[in-house]
């Protein structure tokens, strides 16, 4: 029995951690496959990119910046490279729409290309608009219906087109009239 005088302390049991960490925060030895399964990942994302450039090249052609390189990339892969179009880069100029002969009208216009590459004649757009602004005639023209057969399809950087066309009057409500490139 111990003495009054002497206070002593029951014996602690001290529990040291463990010198086994568990298997997900050992470290591990670094496989010898990683350089090849980074290759992989790495062609796999290079394949998907260039899947992606062929597959969306009818849109992303026409930005200026990536013309050159499909370009290129049409020379090395079997590709056909679509035409450079910028529809609101062709200016409509000088339209004038004059009386032929009773019922009859003639349209002359300038079709200037103002883009930045040469682009194929585009389709056009004539209507006539009454005075509230309503279309009372409108028609779309091929190339082949507004130019001559000695006419070049394209037009280079600059370059203007002069267009006539003869038409049936759409009658007096037609006030107002326009042309516009489409597709």
């Amino acid at each position: 029995m111990p003495d009054a005088g002497t206070d002593v302390a029951p014996a602690s049991v001290v529990v040291a951690p463990s010198p086994v960490a568990p298997p997900w925060l050992e470290p591990r030895a670094a496989p010898a496959r990683t350089g090849a399964a980074a290759a992989i990942v790495i062609a796999a994302l290079v394949t998907l990119l260039l899947q992606g450039l062929y597959f969306h090249a009818d849109r992303l052609d026409q930005r200026p910046e990536l013309r050159g390189f499909y370009g290129i990339l049409c020379q090395v892969v079997p590709c056909r490279q679509p035409a450079y179009r910028d529809l609101a880069a062709i200016a409509v100029d000088q339209l004038m729409v004059r009386n032929q002969a009773p019922g009859a009208l003639r349209l002359d216009a300038m079709l200037t290309n103002r883009g930045r590459a040469a682009q194929p004649l585009p389709r056009v757009r004539l209507w006539f608009e009454n005075l509230q602004g309503t279309v009372v005639a409108e028609r779309r023209f091929a190339p082949a219906e507004y130019l001559d057969q000695s006419a070049a399809g394209a037009l280079a950087v600059g370059q203007s087109l002069h267009l006539v066309l003869e038409l049936v009057d759409p009658g007096p409500e037609a006030v107002s009239y326009a042309l516009a490139p489409v597709d």
